[in-house]
């Protein structure tokens, strides 16, 4: 079965400005752990980064929903996307506890030296890839990893997200195009929301 699991999507708000990023993160002991004692991870982040986080309240989360949103606002684009991804990273970071607690391997861990995140499995796929893959090969070459999207006949049947793998390089080269997959489907949103168009696809 597939989960939305440690891995944060991004997209722009859509009732928001441009000055809003919004990601998911699953709804469950990894709240609290981003959240941390007190506040003191997202005090911390929110001083880090120059923005604000506000989580969604329990209340406001859909019946039966699995994720919980999280809007990032102030700051600029870097410095939330920079936010974004150390949510990710703190979301990761409470799964490869569990597992080495549990013995087993974190949800979407992949192999050593890899990073799996999720984008929404719609337009933004084709965005993300770029014209003859040049986003994607940007991204590669930039920070010498290796991206690789997850084919449609992959999926789950009625999946709304699509995985991706990101691996080579050192972790924090994984984190940062992560983190740049995440500004490319905001970058998106913006253009939809503005009536502008889409990247073509390979």
């Amino acid at each position: 079965m597939m989960q939305n699991s440690a891995y944060a999507s991004a997209f722009l708000a859509n009732a928001g400005a441009a000055t809003t990023t919004v990601i998911e993160i699953p709804n469950g002991p990894e709240v609290n752990f981003v959240i941390g004692q007190r506040g003191a991870h997202i005090n911390s982040l929110q001083a880090d980064t120059g923005t604000h986080v506000t989580i969604q309240r329990l209340h406001d989360v859909p019946a039966g929903s699995s994720v919980r949103t999280i809007t990032i606002s102030g700051g600029d684009e870097h410095a939330r996307a920079r936010c974004a991804s150390l949510i990710q990273a703190k979301v990761n970071e409470f799964q490869h506890l569990q597992a080495e607690r549990n013995g087993g391997v974190a949800p979407g861990a992949g192999q050593a030296g890899s990073l799996v995140v999720q984008i929404p499995n719609g337009p933004e796929v084709n965005f993300v890839i770029g014209g003859k893959g040049a986003n994607i090969n940007s991204l590669q070459a930039e920070t010498g990893t290796h991206v690789a999207i997850q084919r449609v006949h992959e999926m789950q049947p009625g999946a709304t997200m699509r995985l991706v793998t990101i691996t080579g390089a050192d972790d924090p080269a994984r984190q940062r195009c992560a983190a740049m997959i995440q500004a490319k489907i905001a970058e998106f949103q913006q253009l939809q929301q503005s009536g502008g168009g889409g990247g073509g696809g390979g």
